[in-house]
Formats: C-alpha cells, sequence, structure tokens
C-alpha cells in the first residue's frame, strides 16, 4: 500500500516569487518532472502555497511506494532538475521550519480514468 506525507514548510520573506518561478519551471519541464518521479517511485507530488499574517507557507503532498526510499533515490539523484529544484528550496525556506502532518485517513481510487 502507498505511503501519503504533507509537510509544511515556511518560506523567506520575499522569496514567493521565486518559488512560483520554479514551480511555473518544473510544469515546462514536465517530462523531467515525471522521469524523477518514476525514478522515486512517486506516484503523486503537489505543492500548495497559503498566504498568512505569520508569512508564505509551502504545503507538499506526497504519495509513493516507500517515502523514506523516495527520499534516499533524491539524494542520489543524477537529474538536473534534482540539483535545481535542491537550490532553489534551500533558497526559499526557511531552514528548521517543516512540519510533518500526521495523516488521519487515506483512500485513492483505484479505479480512476
Amino acid at each position: 500500500m502507498p505511503e501519503v506525507v504533507l509537510v509544511k514548510q515556511k518560506l523567506r520573506p520575499g522569496k514567493t516569487e521565486k518559488l512560483r518561478a520554479w514551480c511555473a519551471e518544473l510544469e515546462a519541464r514536465e517530462d523531467e518532472v515525471l522521469e524523477t518521479l518514476d525514478n522515486e517511485r512517486v506516484f503523486i507530488e503537489a505543492r500548495f502555497l497559503r498566504s498568512t499574517e505569520d508569512g508564505d507557507f509551502l504545503f507538499t503532498f506526497m504519495e509513493a511506494d516507500d517515502i523514506e526510499a523516495s527520499k534516499a533515490a533524491v539524494e542520489a539523484s543524477d537529474f538536473d532538475i534534482d540539483d535545481g529544484h535542491g537550490e532553489v528550496m534551500e533558497d526559499v525556506l526557511i531552514e528548521g521550519s517543516t512540519e510533518l502532518l500526521t495523516p488521519l485517513d487515506y483512500f485513492s481510487n483505484t479505479a480512476r480514468s
């Protein structure tokens, strides 16, 4: 059964537009993104932005065979897009702000068309 994770991370002030630009670049490079997701055995990866009085926050949702194995695949990756992704995330996210949200339940309709 696949594993899911939802992570909340705070953005550095003034870095929201850089994150938006990077996500737009990921959309434009979809073939590369899908190749890396296949390598990581990630089925779904989605990012969401939330702006609050306390700042902007990035939420990342993932569904994968094994989340820890997916992280290891990213660390060992030779894909250029993974290098770029790591550099952008390091620049836009506040270190130590990562919060792992606990899933209460998760359902995936395998009959989707």
